[in-house]
């Protein structure tokens, strides 16, 4: 959990959402250090294979299904995230980069 602008975000939640877009195969969320809010959600995305998602696409298909203040305010595109040997994503690399 994060908490962006005095709001308790779970990036669980928001990951759900953005996964059940068709063109994501994988999504993680992080929360990232913001001069304003505190905490905003920075959401790492792998795209199908094939598929042609955008941003604004993505943030289209949140806003129906998230209240505002959990919308992400960052999606990063990779071609791949970091997984621990078990298979799931390894989100302590994320931040680790950030």
């Amino acid at each position: 959990m994060f908490i962006q602008g005095g709001f308790n975000v779970y990036p669980s939640e928001v990951e759900g959402v953005i996964a059940s877009h068709a063109g994501v195969l994988m999504v993680a969320g992080i929360g990232v250090p913001d001069p304003v809010l505190g905490e905003v959600g920075r959401y790492y995305i792998v795209t199908r294979p094939g598929a042609s998602v955008n941003e604004e696409e993505l943030l289209a298909h949140c806003r129906q299904q998230l209240a505002d203040y959990k919308l992400p305010r960052q999606l990063v595109f990779r071609t791949e995230l970091p997984l621990t040997p078990a298979g799931k994503i390894e989100k302590a690399r994320l931040r680790a980069e950030e």
